[in-house]
């Protein structure tokens, strides 16, 4: 969080940078903590796949799985016209249950 929290210093309006730390939170079980970070980055790119993919993990660990499959079903088609699957690959497990999180 320490680095995360220097790089916004430099940049406060890195969205990879504050859906980074959304993960974190998410990772530490303060859910509502994410949930703000998330709603920066969105606030600064609603297109944004690392935002989405924040957004997507913090309606999961809600209990909102429509909102989370919503989210990666965007993802990838962003990732249709980038060829870039990284972002769903990681992400699909951890909302479809397959793989433990936290």
């Amino acid at each position: 969080m320490a680095i995360c929290d220097r790089l916004l210093a430099f940049n406060a309006e890195d969205i990879y940078v504050l859906a980074q730390k959304a993960r974190i939170e998410l990772k530490r079980k303060h859910d509502k903590e994410a949930a703000v970070f998330v709603s920066q980055a969105l606030a600064l790119n609603p297109d944004d796949d690392s935002a989405m993919e924040a957004k997507a993990m913090v309606d999961y660990f809600a209990g909102r799985k429509k909102e989370s499959l919503a989210s990666l079903a965007r993802i990838r088609a962003h990732e249709t016209k980038s060829g870039d699957s990284t972002i769903s690959k990681r992400l699909s497990p951890i909302i479809t249950g397959s793989e433990i999180y936290r």
